[in-house]
């Protein structure tokens, strides 16, 4: 049997010792979870084709060869319970739940098939209200953001920044690729995807990211990434809008040839690409990676330093 003075000398123990290891195994757990980057998307489709090519952002810790988890932040569901609490709540402060809740602090907004100001258009206005409450919590730096072609599109619109047709622009070579009816479609390394060269300035923080690779260089010092690109629109180039973007404060770092806005970096550390960053490592098979041009290979290796960065930041 225990003494009483056993006894008592360990109800001590446990009152000293108990207390400061919950406090420190409270503190310790989050630090060891694997860490969660969110797809802004939806489960719930209203309309057809609404998350069409979200599926393929499942396979990016694959991909990367890194451990996190990427779980669905469901725009559909969180403007749902914002209905059903009869917009009582700001979408903003739902939507900050909902990422705390899944333990995001990392949110890749995706884009979809569908256009800002041109045909085909959002059947609802649904994401354009959520994509209203995401600029909030941007602009307050508690969510950091990956912006992919539509997904940065509708990011700016939400945000005053004017999208328009590229034609408009006078913009006439094309960015995306235009289907031959007598080719076959699956044929060639990259069968759905343009590929064009965009310079990059090497004083930009995206810049510093892909330097870590060999890439060519133009003239005058730019970097060059060959980019796979599928859009008709893009961010307006008149001066006074791009006066805008500098005034809401984002730089430009990357353009096409053609002066299309490619890449373009916060004042919060968030990129946003107009080209399909992504497609390289989710679309490409290895076999198709190695029958790219050589000087394709540096850009497959920037873009996963470019993910990497921002999965680790």
């Amino acid at each position: 049997m225990m003494s009483d003075f056993m006894r008592v000398l360990c109800l001590r123990f446990i009152e000293k010792f108990t207390f400061p290891s919950i406090c420190f195994l409270l503190f310790l757990v989050p630090a060891l979870a694997v860490p969660r980057i969110g797809i802004f998307s939806t489960d719930l489709y209203v309309y057809e084709r609404e998350a069409f090519g979200v599926e393929k952002f499942f396979k990016l810790p694959e991909a990367l060869g890194h451990d996190f988890e990427v779980v669905m932040v469901d725009y559909n569901l969180i403007h749902s319970d914002y209905l059903k609490k009869n917009k009582k709540v700001p979408l903003e402060k739902l939507l900050e739940n909902a990422l705390e809740a899944k333990g995001v602090r990392h949110l890749i907004l995706p884009g979809d098939v569908y256009n800002v100001h041109m045909s085909p258009l959002h059947p609802t206005s649904t994401k354009s209200h959520m994509y209203k409450a995401l600029l909030g919590l941007v602009k307050e730096n508690k969510v950091s953001i990956f912006g992919i072609c539509g997904g940065m599109q509708q990011f700016f619109n939400a945000d005053g920044i004017r999208i328009l047709n590229l034609l408009q622009m006078g913009i006439t070579e094309p960015h995306k690729k235009q289907k031959d009816p007598h080719s076959a479609s699956n044929s060639g390394p990259h069968p759905d995807r343009l590929i064009r060269k965009v310079m990059v300035n090497p004083a930009s923080k995206v810049g510093a990211i892909i330097s870590q690779v060999p890439l060519e260089v133009t003239a005058n010092g730019w970097l060059i990434l060959y980019v796979p690109e599928l859009h008709s629109e893009g961010v307006a180039l008149d001066k006074a809008n791009l006066k805008t973007l500098r005034d809401f404060g984002y730089k430009v770092v990357g353009f096409a040839e053609d002066g299309v806005i490619e890449i373009v970096e916060d004042q919060y550390g968030n990129f946003y690409f107009q080209p399909h960053i992504e497609s390289f490592l989710l679309e490409f098979t290895p076999e198709k990676i190695n029958e790219l041009p050589e000087k394709l290979l540096s850009s497959v290796d920037a873009a996963k330093y470019l993910l990497l960065h921002f999965v680790g930041s």
